[in-house]
């Protein structure tokens, strides 16, 4: 995982402390807990884009490797009669 998605990740966890915290506070901060849900739903959105495009880099180096598979005759083993 990059630096910069380990980066995001650590503040998602600090804004779900925030929120909770702005949703417990007597009275209840209902402008804050809004503002901090924004922010995780935006860093949850860029963590969720790198993993989806990890996963298709994943499926396209999958199906080279099976085309490769296919265009390649398998190597001759030598037997006991060669």
């Amino acid at each position: 995982m990059p630096k910069e998605i380990r980066e995001k990740a650590t503040e998602l966890a600090k804004l779900r402390i925030d929120l909770e915290e702005a949703m417990t506070s007597n009275p209840l901060n209902k402008e804050k807990a809004l503002e901090v849900h924004a922010k995780m739903q935006k860093v949850e959105q860029e963590i969720d884009a790198w993993r989806f495009a990890k996963r298709l880099e994943r499926i396209e180096e999958i199906q080279k490797q099976r085309e490769l598979n296919r265009t390649v005759p398998p190597a001759r083993t030598e037997t006991a009669t060669d």
